[in-house]
């Protein structure tokens, strides 16, 4: 997308115009998505934190000075974005509660050495 084409976009979503903020998703989801998953490594993660970023676009529109590339400013929500969901991921600690407790029967597992002496017993019957 040219900076003109930005600006064109961007002044027209202000206006109240959905579908020129469409535009601007069209053109730069792959960019966001593909920023969020190589930081994230996960698709849907990604693609939840794309719809994000350009929730936040959107938003903040109104408040922005566009003086960077409209490319420039989505890029840089989008990593520090991604950053911000990866450290919230690692600091989320997975427990899991033990209810309940499986007791195995060793004697009504399978024996490995009675399933090979069966097939060593059978080679030397069918080679007899």
């Amino acid at each position: 997308m040219k900076p003109i084409d930005e600006h064109i976009y961007i002044k027209r979503t202000l206006e109240g115009d959905v579908h020129s903020f469409g535009e601007v998703v069209k053109n730069y989801h792959l960019m966001v998505y593909t920023m969020a998953y190589r930081v994230l490594k996960n698709r849907e993660e990604a693609e939840e934190l794309a719809q994000d970023v350009f929730l936040k676009v959107y938003q903040s529109l109104a408040g922005s000075n566009m003086k960077s590339k409209l490319s420039t400013w989505i890029y840089r929500i989008t990593y520090n974005s991604s950053i911000n969901r990866l450290k919230s991921q690692k600091r989320k600690i997975e427990t899991t509660e033990l209810d309940y407790s499986v007791e195995f029967d060793n004697l009504s597992l399978p024996d490995a050495n009675y399933n090979i002496n069966q097939k060593e017993k059978r080679k030397i019957i069918i080679d007899a």
